[in-house]
């Protein structure tokens, strides 16, 4: 476990590739919040493997054990560090499930079209501390609760992907998440080769 202090919220970017070795599992007292900027890598949360790539959110709770590994090549991230009291009650509410959603990882990630939008968030972030002075600290919780906001309205949330799916393809995963959201409706192939972005021949062939 991590015992460095929390104070304030902090950002960093940092480059990555397969020669970068983590020395153990570790976990955190305060939350945090990688988004993929560039590359992709691998997330070993408790006992799920999950692999990362450009354009995606993994939020990590307090006190949850994981490991990052970079096994497919250089990988630009940005971690942000923050408590439950940054984040603040509202924008909490407009998460999936509101509080809940802060119980367990979560994995969520920014459609192509918006991604110059969140990637310019996080940098400000960044600058943010290079600044501080004296409106540091609010503007950071400012800049946080916003980016928290814009995601919550534009994010694809995979609340419910089985566990037993362990793939690097993005599609795939909405495939997944489809199904888990709709399996209580009558829904077609069509219907999911469409939510994937598939067509419904290559979705066939893909399942």
């Amino acid at each position: 476990m991590s015992d460095t202090p929390l104070h304030g919220i902090s950002a960093q970017t940092l480059m990555r590739d397969s020669s970068f070795v983590m020395k153990e599992h570790h976990c955190h007292s305060f939350f945090e919040l990688i988004y993929i900027e560039n590359g992709s890598c691998r997330f070993l949360i408790n006992d799920a493997i999950h692999d990362m790539h450009a354009g995606d959110f993994i939020l990590i709770p307090p006190y949850v054990l994981h490991y990052t590994s970079f096994p497919f090549g250089t990988c630009r991230l940005t971690i942000l560090f923050f408590s439950r009291e940054d984040m603040g009650d509202r924008i909490v509410s407009y998460l999936p499930g509101s509080a809940d959603f802060l119980t367990e990882s979560r994995i969520f990630q920014v459609p192509d079209a918006h991604r110059d939008h969140i990637a310019l968030a996080i940098s400000q972030m960044v600058q943010e501390l290079r600044i501080h002075d004296d409106r540091t600290s609010e503007m950071m919780r400012l800049l946080l609760q916003a980016t928290l906001l814009q995601c919550s309205r534009i994010c694809n949330f995979l609340m419910d992907t089985p566990e037993q799916i362990h793939t690097t393809d993005r599609q795939i995963i909405q495939a997944a998440q489809f199904i888990c959201d709709h399996y209580m409706n009558p829904i077609t192939s069509a219907d999911i080769a469409r939510a994937a972005g598939f067509s419904p021949n290559y979705l066939s062939r893909q399942f």
